[in-house]
């Protein structure tokens, strides 16, 4: 047995991201409309192999940027004609204008439930989306 695994330490104040991506499928850091980068794994899943060690690697936040882990299921979601919303799809849906964490997220929701219309979904369809926004003096992050 194995589980991927995304595990991210935020500091808010300055906007570091310490995480580790044990075999997950790579988060997206989008950035002005436009996938900035995706945070690849730094090692294999979680149990596969005994006494794995993984990389931590660090990544800092402008403000605007915003953070979009998300499971499989989002882009193995099949249409009626047996078709994957992709990641092509997910760029797409996740880099429209979007406000909010929250926004983002209804972004990427309205193109997966129209993709695949009356289907039931086989997996689980997991997003979260951080926003790192400024305001009077301060910097916060939402989701």
């Amino acid at each position: 047995m194995f589980a991927t695994v995304f595990f991210g330490l935020l500091d808010p104040a300055n906007g570091e991201l310490l995480y580790i991506n044990a075999g997950h499928e790579p988060a997206f850091v989008i950035s002005s409309a436009q996938l900035k980068t995706r945070l690849e794994p730094t090692g294999p899943a979680v149990g596969m192999l005994p006494d794995m060690e993984f990389k931590i690697e660090k990544i800092t936040f402008a403000p605007g940027d915003s953070l979009l882990p998300y499971a499989d299921g989002v882009t193995d979601a099949l249409s009626p004609a047996q078709v994957q919303f992709a990641e092509p799809r997910l760029i797409e849906a996740s880099t429209s204008p979007a406000p909010s964490a929250q926004a983002r997220i209804e972004n990427i929701m309205t193109a997966l439930d129209a993709h695949i219309a009356d289907c039931e979904p086989y997996d689980d369809v997991t997003l979260l989306a951080v926003h790192r926004k400024t305001g009077e003096g301060q910097v916060t992050f939402v989701s």
